[in-house]
């Protein structure tokens, strides 16, 4: 999942927005970009370290390069959008301020990025056995409580003992499932994921 994901990384459009529900440490570093928790890291403060994105799998020599080249998405969505800047048509101290703009957000510019990419979003990259809304005990999955949170519904509610617990609620719901290496999971991996989606690809 994490290697297809980060296929869709580009210099030129920004027109494919995914986010990568799972558990953060189970991630890749190519999935890790597209986690919510990493991209919120990065509203917080400003920058996502290379450490936050490596993973125990990781090489541990990598090269330099590669380290300063590694963006979260909300990273490369505003350096797409600052390299569609026109400078020609505009007055030099205004491009300048543009471009600065875009290219050191403030924390409130930050966390409307966020709010845009995810209203926008339009892949979900999932693992088939994650996708589902209660696990074996009746408590929302973690994928559910992601899911609701970006898409759907979160409520505080307080129970009759007076503790407070959060009520999730939205229904899951695809244009179209992509299923990778289908032939390798279970009826019961491919059946999950089936069906939320109103189209199939295997």
């Amino acid at each position: 999942v994490d290697n297809a994901i980060a296929r869709v990384v580009n210099t030129t459009h920004n027109l494919v927005k995914p986010v990568r529900i799972g558990g953060e440490e189970k991630l890749e570093m190519e999935g890790k970009q597209f986690n919510v928790d990493i991209l919120k890291t990065w509203v917080d403060n400003g920058v996502v370290s290379y450490s936050d994105l490596e993973t125990e799998n990781d090489d541990e020599e990598i090269a330099i390069d590669e380290q300063i080249s590694q963006k979260i998405i909300l990273e490369n969505w505003l350096a797409n959008i600052a390299r569609r800047v026109d400078v020609g048509q505009m007055r030099e101290e205004t491009s300048t301020l543009w471009l600065n703009f875009l290219q050191n957000p403030t924390k409130e510019v930050r966390q409307k990025v966020f709010e845009n990419y995810i209203h926008n979003c339009n892949v979900v990259g999932a693992t088939c056995s994650s996708i589902g809304e209660k696990n074996t005990k009746g408590s929302p999955t973690s994928f559910y409580r992601t899911y609701c949170e970006l898409f759907g519904k979160v409520e505080s509610r307080t129970n009759k003992d007076g503790k407070k617990y959060s009520n999730y609620s939205g229904k899951i719901k695809f244009d179209t499932v992509i299923q990778d290496e289908s032939s390798k999971a279970t009826p019961a991996e491919l059946s999950l994921p089936l069906s939320y989606g109103k189209r199939n690809i295997n």
